[in-house]
């Protein structure tokens, strides 16, 4: 999207005086629409909405022999598909598939996730795999979308419960899926599974959930990984532009701010 030089100016202008196009101050996100089970035959899935950024994640459950062991594993792959937003043309939605996909491994790593519950027996553990697809882009938010939508699609996920058979040592030998369809079992730590919040830098003023006007003042961006007690566990800037150092800090509490707010009102709304 291009927009002229007195739009920009009046965006610009606007957000010095805390009083964006729509309303909002700079540190205000709007408010977003979350449904679980989303799909019927996966594992666990939800759909995100925020502005016109529109994300669904879908989780399956395999058995089978994990990399590490005595863990399970969680596999993503996000897919930009180019009827989502013009930027997804050509490889750029290959690019930035990458680059989300890699925010998402970092928050895993953390220890969000205990992959040790996901081990069955000795060489066999759950194996998930989470599919993300950016059904619509427009502003800012994507990254933020996104991390929603895996955390309440990982949050619901539903685990057939297993009957675990021993030798005559009573070391865990095999394993059979428990014939009642209704015992299902979660993920633990899913509590302190992060999200990302994206904070940008307009004329050295630091903003969140920006529209896709505002996305064309925008000098830097910065995704912030921050969990449910307010901790910063990475940061990354993405795309072009540059930030000062000056709003490093200012950018880096308004997104652990946002990021508690957030939780809070996703815990709110999943069952």
């Amino acid at each position: 999207m291009r927009i002229s030089k007195s739009e920009s100016l009046y965006i610009v202008d606007g957000i010095k005086s805390n009083v964006r196009q729509d309303g909002r101050t700079c540190d205000a996100y709007r408010e977003f629409q979350l449904k679980v089970d989303a799909v019927s035959n996966a594992n666990g899935s939800a759909k995100v909405e925020i502005g016109n950024t529109v994300v669904l994640a879908v989780v399956k459950a395999n058995t089978g022999e994990p990399d590490v062991p005595g863990h399970g594993e969680i596999d993503y792959f996000v897919d930009c598909t180019p009827g989502a937003s013009v930027e997804f043309l050509d490889r750029g939605g290959e690019a930035l598939a990458s680059e989300i996909s890699g925010a998402l491994k970092r928050m895993s790593v953390h220890g969000a996730i205990d992959t040790k519950s996901l081990s069955i027996i000795p060489g066999t553990s759950w194996l998930l795999r989470v599919d993300v697809l950016v059904l619509q882009s427009g502003g800012g938010n994507l990254y933020d979308c996104v991390a929603m939508a895996v955390k309440a699609a990982l949050r619901t996920t539903k685990l057939p419960k297993l009957d675990i058979k021993c030798d005559e040592n009573g070391d865990p030998v095999d394993f059979e899926v428990s014939p009642d369809p209704f015992a299902v079992q979660h993920l633990t730590g899913m509590s302190h599974f992060p999200l990302l919040v994206t904070v940008c830098e307009v004329n050295s003023t630091p903003i969140i959930d920006t529209t896709e006007q505002e996305e064309c003042c925008v000098g830097g961006r910065l995704v912030v990984a921050v969990d449910d007690q307010g901790t910063v566990c990475g940061m990354t800037q993405v795309r072009k532009g540059g930030i000062s150092t000056s709003t490093l800090l200012d950018m880096t509490r308004l997104a652990q701010k946002t990021g508690a707010n957030l939780l809070k009102q996703m815990e709110s709304n999943l069952p």
